[in-house]
């Protein structure tokens, strides 16, 4: 029944197809797995021309069995090196564990950047063994497989998305494929409820909620048989993506759904220990912050812009310029704005020169030499946190600190020659002199 209906939409699709750039996937198999088992999963895989399918073979470490701390920075550092190799966008690592396969799925900005749909390494989606034995894999399975695969690199296209909810129609009416343990099902409902909210999010509305909701339920359902801490952690972090997407739904109550979201969220940041599963914990931290701005737009309540900054200091002992530049970026980006907001509404000046500080640890990535349009906004954006601070207390020190900022982007802008930052400059160090002159 679905290979019918996914043949049709493919023949309807296949000119628009042809036009996608394919996804380039390396896999990694067991040293077990037995030529004609990595051909299944070639043949699961090459009968979409979305995928550029490739096989990786990678020393067996038992290690890797065991993802706590060092162990996933091993397994994250050897993925991205074979991400590398490959120019992939996704690798697919397959384990066997007793009588399943394990498989996880991982980019090469996973933890590097936010984005709206996100997946941890961590997350796993277990088969049982006795697909990998047969002659193909169940097609619901290489679908879900496949669904995968786009989902986390944003590929989107309707034909999928209309198979995609002809699956979990069938799947989400407690129909178990056949040979499927039930300890494996909330693995494999966590990945399709992220799929599914990575291909609706942009419409999501309350048949989909309920839809996501149902497939939660069956996956906390039968999640004791699982017995896994992180896979509780990975469906709260789902949950918290549906509350997220749901925003984008008609006339939908952004307040409560915020409030919701950071409830999912925080519950999954319990299960990702802050000194075992580091960077889970960061990158939660990085999305409940910007929940927590996302309040504070609606209420102005300044304790939601506090509870932001409180978890984006979390996220910065994480992921550190050394480590991790990009995250880096967005995480102190994000803490100097919040930080320089905070300043102006409490004209506190202890506040105000944290946030001249963050903007100040950003200017080691944008230096006047080597990016003189970055470090010249930045210039202007600690001016500005100056001139507000020596506006509301009066103080011409900080106002004249304010000027010297000014001073040194306008030089910027001018051999940039960008003559309406210029004058959108002229303008702010015009208001910051007539104030010096008004407290004189």
């Amino acid at each position: 029944m679905i290979w019918r209906f996914y043949k049709k939409k493919q023949k309807a699709k296949e000119q628009e197809i042809e036009k996608t750039k394919p996804i380039r996937v390396a896999v990694v198999c067991p040293p077990q797995f037995s030529a004609t088992q990595k051909e299944l999963i070639h043949k699961a895989l090459s009968t979409n021309v979305f995928f550029d399918v490739c096989f990786e073979t990678e020393p067996w470490s038992e290690n890797f069995l065991n993802l706590d701390n060092k162990n996933f920075f091993d397994f994250l550092d050897s993925g991205l090196k074979m991400l590398k190799i490959h120019h992939a966008d996704v690798l697919m690592r397959l384990y066997l564990h007793k009588n399943g396969v394990r498989i996880n799925f991982q980019t090469s900005t996973q933890y590097v950047k936010y984005q709206p749909l996100w997946t941890s390494l961590l997350n796993s989606l277990y088969l049982p063994l006795s697909y990998f034995e047969s002659q193909n894999l169940p097609l619901e399975m290489s679908f879900l497989i496949q669904s995968i695969l786009m989902a986390i690199n944003a590929h989107k296209h309707p034909m999928y998305q209309e198979c995609l909810e002809h699956l979990i129609d069938i799947l989400s009416k407690n129909k178990m494929p056949a040979g499927m343990d039930a300890k494996f099902l909330p693995y494999m409902f966590n990945f399709l409820a992220m799929v599914y909210i990575g291909a609706h999010r942009n419409d999501f509305q309350k048949k989909d909620v309920s839809l996501i909701q149902k497939l939660m339920h069956l996956a906390f359902k039968n999640l004791s048989l699982a017995q896994d801490q992180i896979l509780e952690g990975g469906l709260y972090t789902t949950l918290g993506q549906m509350y997220e997407a749901a925003l984008s739904g008609a006339n939908a109550d952004s307040y409560l759904l915020l409030q919701r979201a950071l409830e999912s969220y925080k519950k999954a940041q319990k299960y990702f220990n802050r000194y075992v599963f580091v960077y889970d914990y960061g990158r939660l931290s990085v999305v409940i912050s910007k929940l927590y701005r996302k309040i504070f737009g609606l209420t102005d309540d300044n304790q939601a812009l506090r509870d932001c900054i409180a978890h984006l200091r979390e996220a910065e002992k994480i992921f550190t310029f050394a480590s991790n530049p990009i995250a880096f970026d967005e995480i102190k980006s994000d803490l100097a704005k919040s930080l320089a907001v905070l300043s102006t509404k409490s004209n506190s000046e202890e506040i105000a020169l944290m946030a001249v500080s963050s903007y100040k640890d950003l200017q080691t990535l944008y230096t006047k030499e080597n990016m003189p349009y970055p470090f010249a906004l930045l210039e202007a954006q600690i001016a500005d946190v100056y001139y507000h601070l020596g506006k509301h207390t009066a103080s011409r020190k900080h106002l004249d600190t304010a000027l010297k900022y000014y001073d040194s982007a306008l030089d910027v802008f001018e051999n940039l020659k960008m003559k309406n930052k210029v004058e959108e400059l002229e303008t702010y160090m015009l208001k910051a002199a007539e104030e010096i002159m008004r407290i004189n």
